[in-house]
């Protein structure tokens, strides 16, 4: 691969749903990964699991994504991180929202 294509390939949109268990509620987590996805110019939502979990949706470029992902695996202060999934959903995907938004807790 060539370093034209490397870096079209970089710059590309992904879309992807994160899944972050631990102590990720009540610990001001979704507003955490708001404001970051704000700062580097992530769409998308951000909201609390009835099972303690915290589920967002990131519509970027790779580079990105990849950055927020990494803030979003230290958590805010008080925010204990203990597992991160990433599951890449396609560029057809409904890319959420923009700006960023906290959403209400999804009800099972």
């Amino acid at each position: 691969m060539d370093q034209a294509t490397s870096q079209t390939d970089q710059d590309a949109s992904r879309i992807v749903r994160v899944t972050v268990s631990g102590r990720v509620q009540g610990v001001g987590y979704r507003d955490f990964v708001r404001q970051n996805a704000e700062e580097n110019g992530i769409g998308g939502w951000v909201r609390n699991l009835p099972d303690g979990q915290v589920e967002a949706l990131l519509a970027a470029p790779g580079p990105a994504i990849d950055s927020l992902v990494a803030m979003m695996r230290e958590g805010p202060r008080f925010a204990v991180v203990d597992q991160v999934t990433i599951e890449d959903l396609g560029p057809d995907s409904d890319p959420g929202e923009a700006p960023f938004a906290i959403r209400q807790t999804k009800v099972p």
